[in-house]
């Protein structure tokens, strides 16, 4: 397993316990378990969504090798780009329907996005020039060591400011995840310090923190919602204990009045598909739940958005929507983080790219003055090579 994992350059520790591990993590070892095994057909769903732009070649030469020696592959993915390169046929499925099967050779990108949403998707950057404002979040020498001694965040120091967008890429495992989890008060730093609009957070309890932080997680199942709880439930979620209209009797009654006027409303503005608000949050689709997600999160009223992954799985056209509508908090002077493992997604919306390799910050990269090839090498390996 180990050669697996090197012939791959996964950055996976073969003895790690797999419930502990990021989802990109996960997700690597879905993808060894299934190029491990001799098989006649595979399935691929979205496996591209948590690799670097250097990861992603061998990947693919592996598939190639094993499509020649007879083995069929069902590869289903959002990004059009290795889709068009990787298929010999591709069939775009919308709202559970298939619409079209082309020949790969005789397609192109633009042709595909609009078969799949069924309108015209730009796929350049939106951005525009603005100019940013004060601070409004920073870290100031944050530190997370592990019992063992192991740094898990080393040194992180770097502010966000109002109006501005930074990203933050890096391989899976670097301390993304950990970083996230100081901010949104998961986990306490050993050291170092968090401010919001000049106010110490390090130590305040999550809900304090709500009150700042609005918050998108990588893991909608596990960490950004309720699956099982209704759609009103999830939606409602935050609100309800930092606005008291959302209650009476004193706080100890929800009223539903209200709550089924901000679903509805909430529905409406974001374009959530849905039959009813009763319904579990898991009878949504992934766009849907990350739209309702992200609605909710928006209609905070806090200073500072952190966004950890907020477009895997999705389709383009959902893709475009969140892009969007981070754009457009951009235009509201809020500062916002985002972390996304795709560094395309980084380079049509960030102002600023921060690099993580091994708990560290290792770059900081005005966007328009860089490139996808010098951010992936400091992922990869920390620093440039000559």
């Amino acid at each position: 397993m180990r050669a697996k994992i090197d012939e791959f350059q996964f950055n996976l520790d073969p003895e790690a316990i797999v419930d502990r591990i990021s989802v990109a993590a996960r997700q690597k070892v879905e993808i060894l378990k299934l190029l491990y095994r001799n098989v006649s057909v595979l399935i691929l769903d979205e496996p591209t969504s948590v690799l670097t732009p250097q990861e992603i070649p061998q990947l693919f030469a592996e598939l190639k090798r094993l499509r020649d020696k007879g083995t069929t592959i069902l590869f289903i993915s959002h990004r059009l780009d290795e889709v068009l390169e990787l298929s010999d046929r591709i069939t775009v499925m919308r709202k559970g329907q298939k619409i079209a099967t082309v020949v790969a050779a005789e397609t192109n990108k633009a042709e595909l996005a609009q078969m799949m949403v069924g309108r015209q998707v730009i796929f350049t950057s939106k951005r525009t020039t603005h100019k940013a404002g004060e601070c409004v979040f920073e870290t100031k020498n944050l530190n997370l060591v592990r019992r063992d001694g192991f740094k898990l965040l080393d040194d992180i120091s770097f502010s966000v400011h109002a109006g501005e967008i930074v990203g933050i890429a890096g391989v899976e495992g670097n301390g993304q995840l950990e970083l996230v989890n100081c901010v949104m008060g998961l986990a306490e730093p050993s050291s170092g310090h968090i401010e919001v609009s000049n106010k110490e957070i390090t130590q305040l309890p999550i809900l304090e923190r709500r009150k700042l932080i609005s918050f998108v997680p990588q893991d909608r199942a596990k960490m950004g919602a309720s699956i099982s709880a209704s759609i009103l439930e999830n939606v409602i979620m935050t609100h309800h204990r930092l606005n008291p209209d959302f209650s009476k009797w004193r706080g100890l009654v929800l009223n539903y009045q209200t709550a089924r006027a901000f679903v509805e409303s909430l529905v409406e503005r974001f374009s959530v598909q849905m039959a009813s608000y009763q319904n579990p949050f898991r009878s949504l689709s992934g766009g849907n739940q990350q739209k309702a997600i992200l609605g909710r999160e928006l209609l905070l009223p806090t200073p500072f958005f952190l966004m950890d992954q907020p477009t895997r799985g999705l389709d383009v056209g959902s893709i475009e929507y969140v892009h969007d509508q981070i754009l457009s908090m951009r235009k509201e002077n809020r500062a916002i983080l985002v972390i996304s493992a795709d560094l395309e997604e980084l380079f049509l919306i960030a102002d600023r790219i921060l690099v993580m390799h091994r708990g560290r910050i290792v770059a900081d990269l005005v966007t328009d003055q860089t490139s996808i090839e010098e951010v992936g090498r400091y992922m990869l390996e920390g620093k440039l090579t000559a």
